[in-house]
């Protein structure tokens, strides 16, 4: 049978790490990001790879042109049998207390980093069930485990994503679908550096000093590192694996 993935925010950061590793294993790989010039990069860069590869420049806020996506897929390759929910909207971008949040950005972000996995597991789901076989796999947080101040919407939206994963697990287990999610620590993205700049203009620290003291190794993980791990999720021998919220964090205690 031949694998399907699609993933989003898969341009940059993880997703982009998510597309390399995925490749040796998929006969299709669909690329969904709202970063055109990334997104243009990181596609020629697979295809010089001799590799299957769709780019699809989207605004996941746009839920028309996402349904006319969805559809357009399923017409032109009938299932996808691995989804990777990546993309999502970090902290860093508007870090406020909750007594003074703004009201739209938490808004955009309850519906990148939660709603639009839901919708793209819903409509994907009847094709990994018609196949009898899938991966779903969610790029949630440490952060869907404990709370961070300033990171409101961040926090709320990711343990919501970790609620998701573990019922849909369960309601497609017996169709030989595996749904998980990943909860990485302090990966070295744009988007961590971001939320920390911010922190930095709190306090008399450094970024060195606060990679140092982020987890247990006494640095940040790497993109390279979680897309391994997404990799084994998508495969066969991971098939008793799902319902999960696998940390790879580098050993913050939670």
């Amino acid at each position: 049978m031949k694998k399907i993935a699609l993933i989003t925010g898969g341009a940059k950061g993880i997703g982009q790490a998510i597309s390399s590793v995925l490749l040796k294993d998929t006969a299709m790989m669909i690329l969904i990001d709202k970063a055109e010039k990334e997104l243009t990069q990181t596609v020629e860069e697979l295809k010089n790879k001799n590799h299957n590869v769709k780019g699809v420049h989207l605004d996941l806020n746009d839920n028309k042109y996402l349904e006319k996506v969805i559809n357009e897929i399923l017409v032109d390759y009938k299932y996808v049998n691995i989804l990777v929910n990546n993309a999502g909207i970090g902290s860093g971008v508007n870090p406020k207390m909750i007594h003074e949040y703004d009201d739209n950005f938490w808004e955009i972000s309850l519906h990148i980093n939660l709603t639009i996995p839901y919708i793209l597991s819903k409509r994907l789901l009847p094709g990994m069930i018609k196949k009898k076989w899938g991966r779903i796999i969610n790029i949630s947080s440490v952060a869907g485990k404990v709370g961070f101040k300033y990171g409101g919407a961040y926090c709320a939206s990711k343990h919501g994503l970790i609620g998701l994963t573990k019922t849909i697990a369960l309601e497609v287990a017996k169709h030989g679908i595996t749904v998980n999610a990943i909860c990485p620590g302090p990966i070295d993205t744009t988007m961590l550096r971001n939320r920390l700049k911010f922190e930095l203009s709190e306090s008399s620290s450094s970024m060195a000093i606060l990679e140092k003291e982020s987890n247990a190794i006494g640095r940040f993980i790497q993109p390279e590192e979680v897309a391994n791990l997404v990799y084994y999720l998508s495969l066969e021998k991971s098939r008793a694996i799902t319902g999960e919220a696998l940390n790879i964090s580098g050993g913050i205690r939670l």
